[in-house]
C-alpha cells in the first residue's frame, strides 16, 4: 500500500457521519452532497481497481458502474493539484468539526430579527445600516487598527423576508460579516422570529383563527365579513341553508393561507373556528320568554338522566373563569388538565426558538409538535 492509498484507507475509517457534516455547517445546504462526493472519490481512489481504470479512462470510465457524479472530476482534480490532497484541499469548504479543524472562511454573525405574521404573508425589503470589521490593508498593523489587523466600518445592507417565510427560517448574506486576515469574510444570518399574533395562529403553510357568531347565526346561517385577513382584505362567507353551528364547530376556506416560500401565487387554507356568542342578560329581559321558549327545543328534566343515581345532593356554585385558573404559577396535573398539557399559558419564552433541531409537524401550532393529535398547546389566537 503506497503512502497515498494509506492516506485514503485512514481517511475513510475517520468519516464523520453526514448528519455530522450538516450540523456543522447549517449556512452550507449541499455540505452532506459535497462531503459524500469526497467520501466517494476516496473510495475509488483506494481501490487498485477503480484508481486504475480512473487513470485510464478518467470519470467516463467509471460511469459503468453507476458511481461518481457531476461533480467527481472537481474533485479528483483537488487530490491531484498543487493544492494539496484531503479534506483540507480548496475543494472542501465546509467544516468537519473538531478543535483542530482548520476555518476556511470568517466566522458567522447570526442575528436575531423580529417579524410580524403581516410581514411573511406580504413580503418586504428591509435596509439597515450595519457595521462589520475589515483587514486593514493600508497601515500594516500600525497606528488605524492599533496592531489588530482590522477596522470597524460602515456599511449599508438590504434584506428580502420573501412570502411565506417561516418561523427560524435564514436570510444569509454570504460574504457580508466580518473580515479576518487570510481567510474569506464571514456571512451575516438573519434569523427570523415571528411575534405572537393576535388574531391568527400558523401552522405550516396553513392559518387558524377563532370568530364569534350569534345565536342567531348558529341557527339561521350568516353571509357576511367573518374575517379581516393580513393583507387587508375583507373574507365574506355564506353558510349554507338549514345548517345549525355548534360551539366551535370549525371552517375550511381553501386557499386563504399562508402564500408557498418560493411559490407565493399558491397558498395553504384558512381554518375557522366558529365560537357561538350567546345572547346577554339585557337581551333576555327585553323579550317574551314565553314566547321564546316555544320556539326552543325543550328543557332537559332529571328524567333525562339514566340510571337515576339513587343519591341526589343539590350543590351550589358560582361563575369561573377556566384560563384565570389555567394562568395561576402552579403546573397541571393528570388529575385536573388531563389533555396532555406541559405547561400553564403560552409558549414557553424565547428559548424555544433557538433551537434548529426541533421538528414541528405541518399542524404543530394547532395542536402542538405533531398535529391535531399531539400534545395541545394554548392557542396564540385571539377572537376577532
Amino acid at each position: 500500500m503506497d503512502a497515498f492509498t494509506a492516506e485514503i484507507a485512514y481517511f475513510l475509517f475517520s468519516l464523520p457521519s453526514t448528519s455530522h457534516i450538516q450540523k456543522r455547517n447549517p449556512n452550507d445546504p449541499n455540505a452532506a452532497e459535497k462531503f459524500q462526493e469526497m467520501a466517494a472519490a476516496y473510495e475509488i481512489l483506494s481501490d487498485p481497481e477503480t484508481r486504475a481504470v480512473y487513470d485510464e479512462s478518467g470519470m467516463e470510465g467509471l460511469s459503468g458502474g453507476g458511481r461518481g457524479g457531476p461533480g467527481m472530476d472537481d474533485i479528483f482534480a483537488q487530490f491531484f493539484s498543487g493544492g494539496g490532497g484531503g479534506p483540507g484541499g480548496p475543494f472542501f469548504t465546509f467544516d468537519f468539526g473538531g478543535p483542530g479543524a482548520r476555518r476556511s472562511k470568517g466566522r458567522d454573525s447570526v442575528i436575531p430579527y423580529d417579524v410580524t405574521l403581516e410581514d411573511l404573508y406580504n413580503g418586504k425589503s428591509v435596509k439597515l445600516n450595519m457595521e462589520k470589521e475589515v483587514v486593514c490593508g493600508g497601515c500594516k498593523g500600525c497606528k488605524k487598527c492599533k496592531g489588530e489587523k482590522t477596522v470597524k466600518e460602515k456599511n449599508r445592507q438590504e434584506i428580502f423576508v420573501e412570502k411565506g417565510m417561516m418561523d427560524k427560517q435564514r436570510i444569509v448574506l454570504a460574504g457580508a460579516g466580518d473580515e479576518e486576515p487570510d481567510v474569506p469574510a464571514g456571512d451575516v444570518v438573519f434569523v427570523l422570529k415571528v411575534a405572537p399574533h393576535d388574531n391568527f395562529e400558523r401552522s405550516g403553510n396553513d392559518l387558524l383563527t377563532h370568530v364569534k357568531i350569534t345565536l342567531s347565526e348558529a341557527l339561521l346561517g350568516f353571509s357576511r365579513i367573518l374575517i379581516t385577513h393580513l393583507d387587508g382584505r375583507g373574507v365574506k362567507v355564506t353558510s349554507p341553508p338549514n345548517k345549525v353551528w355548534g360551539a366551535s364547530s370549525t371552517i375550511r376556506i381553501e386557499g386563504e393561507g399562508m402564500p408557498i416560500y418560493k411559490n407565493p401565487d399558491q397558498k395553504g387554507d384558512l381554518f375557522v373556528i366558529l365560537e357561538v356568542e350567546m345572547p346577554t342578560t339585557e337581551w333576555l329581559q327585553k323579550i317574551d320568554r314565553k314566547a321564546l321558549e316555544g320556539l326552543l327545543p325543550p328543557k332537559k328534566s332529571d328524567a333525562d338522566v339514566q340510571p337515576r343515581p339513587e343519591i341526589i345532593d343539590e350543590a351550589s356554585f358560582e361563575e369561573s373563569d377556566i384560563m384565570e385558573v389555567r394562568a395561576q404559577s402552579f403546573a397541571a396535573s393528570a388529575n385536573f388538565f388531563d389533555n396532555g398539557y406541559s405547561y400553564q399559558f403560552g409558549e414557553g419564552g424565547d428559548e424555544d426558538w433557538e433551537d434548529d433541531d426541533d421538528d414541528e409537524g405541518p399542524f404543530a401550532g394547532f395542536g402542538g409538535g405533531g398535529g391535531f393529535g399531539g400534545p395541545p398547546r394554548d392557542p396564540e389566537c385571539r377572537t376577532q
